[in-house]
């Protein structure tokens, strides 16, 4: 069975091997042992940052996406990205959308368009997003709370198992999320 992974961590490349930062590359690499193959689908810049982990599993292979620090450029980059994403949706067996990021909500968005059975993984949210990141101004941010939670709320009431490894996630006062989990069954 194919996964693809879709988000918006940063991952490097020196031309010949892709590295990231933080716990992420373990965790794909752990991901891999239960799975044939893994696509990641990530923002990929040059270079090789001091102290990043280099992806070393043999079925862990990378979609490059152009990277992005801010939601304008996210915006200018997004039909290309989106592009990508679709292809290497469409190449998997199933999908993990990592959210909220608007990478995330692309690979949702490309997971149901091609029918394949998908599941998100909630890492954070938005109110934690916007307020670190300080992208709006002070009267934008009731606004980019509504809208960004909504589509949240219902992206993992669509059907979808959706995985909480946030606090803040957990505990926000939001609608409440009804969850389905789908059968899926590995054909051989």
């Amino acid at each position: 069975m194919r996964l693809c992974v879709v988000s918006l961590k940063l991952f490097f490349t020196d031309g010949r091997a892709y590295a990231t930062t933080g716990g992420f590359g373990r965790q794909m690499e752990a991901l891999a042992e239960h799975f044939d193959a893994v696509l990641l689908c990530v923002p990929v810049a040059r270079g090789n940052p001091a102290g990043a982990y280099k992806i070393d599993a043999p079925n862990v292979s990378v979609c490059p996406l152009p990277p992005y620090r801010t939601q304008p450029q996210f915006l200018l980059a997004a039909p290309r990205i989106a592009l990508r994403v679709l292809r290497a949706v469409l190449r998997a067996d199933i999908v993990c959308a990592r959210m909220p990021d608007l990478t995330g909500w692309l690979g949702f968005a490309a997971a149901r368009l091609a029918r394949k059975p998908v599941f998100v993984n909630l890492v954070g949210d938005w109110r934690e997003v916007i307020l670190v990141r300080n992208e709006t101004g002070a009267k934008g941010l009731r606004r980019a709370f509504r809208c960004p939670d909504a589509y949240t709320c219902w992206v993992t009431s669509r059907r979808s198992m959706a995985l909480w490894t946030s606090h803040a996630v957990m505990t926000a006062p939001i609608e409440p999320i009804r969850l389905y989990f789908p059968a899926y069954t590995a054909s051989a």
